[in-house]
């Protein structure tokens, strides 16, 4: 009997454990950073079109509110002409003719500048749509290569974000990417560390993200900077 009382709280001791390893997991993934990817020419191209088109909207604007006010004062003269001619001023009809015509003329081009307008506010609506898609990162990647454990995504739909899998150990990555079979190059260094989420799995999360080095991108939203809070990392091609 003392053998077993003595033996009880060892076993204990070994259940208490399993039961703690069994209720939080070591789940060890490769953290990963996410990515948006924006065309920058074609962005560019889209939001210069996009100001040449509110110009010529613009434009449009003022030219119907001169024609609707041109075409008022016309129908007040050739109202007061009428009642001239009626009352025996046959000598103005030849004018009053002359303005009846020339508002025939503008009717015709306000019915065209309003068509135009209504032409361009539609192409401002697809241009708005195009630049929307455009910075939302809509693009097709083909591959994503970690260089520095071989490590190779690839890609057969287009995506509006990527997730780049950090090297679990290291602090730094390389990355080979390949958009359209052209292959950029990025760099980044980051700090690790362990977190536990909600289901008790014990995760490896980065922070004190910084793009160290890029070619073949124009520019970054997030270069040797602390970019924790840049979900994702913008790289404009």
């Amino acid at each position: 009997m003392s053998m077993k009382k003595h033996l009880f709280p060892f076993f204990f001791l070994i259940f208490l454990k399993v039961s703690c390893a069994e209720d939080t997991k070591v789940f060890f993934n490769d953290p990963i950073l996410k990515i948006r990817f924006i065309n920058a020419d074609s962005l560019k191209k889209a939001n210069d079109s996009l100001d040449i088109t509110n110009n010529y909207i613009s434009g449009a604007g003022e030219a119907i509110v001169y024609f609707n006010s041109s075409l008022n004062v016309l129908a007040d003269s050739i109202g007061e002409l009428n009642d001239s001619i009626e009352n025996g001023r046959t000598d103005y009809i030849e004018i009053r003719d002359g303005l009846i015509e020339l508002e025939s003329k503008l009717t015709s081009l306000l019915a065209l500048m309003t068509e135009n307008s209504s032409i361009l506010t539609q192409i401002k609506s697809e241009l708005s749509e195009t630049i929307d898609i455009i910075e939302s990162g809509n693009v097709q990647v083909t591959s994503i290569k970690n260089i520095d454990n071989n490590a190779v995504q690839t890609y057969s739909d287009s995506a509006t974000t990527y997730n780049l899998p950090l090297s679990m150990n290291s602090n730094a990555s390389n990355f080979a990417i390949e958009i359209v079979g052209i292959t950029y190059n990025l760099q980044v260094e980051y700090e690790k560390e362990e977190v536990v989420d909600e289901k008790r799995r014990i995760k490896i999360m980065v922070s004190n993200v910084n793009v160290t080095n890029h070619t073949g991108f124009d520019s970054t939203s997030c270069q040797s900077l602390n970019c924790e809070n840049e979900t994702p990392i913008k790289l404009y091609f």
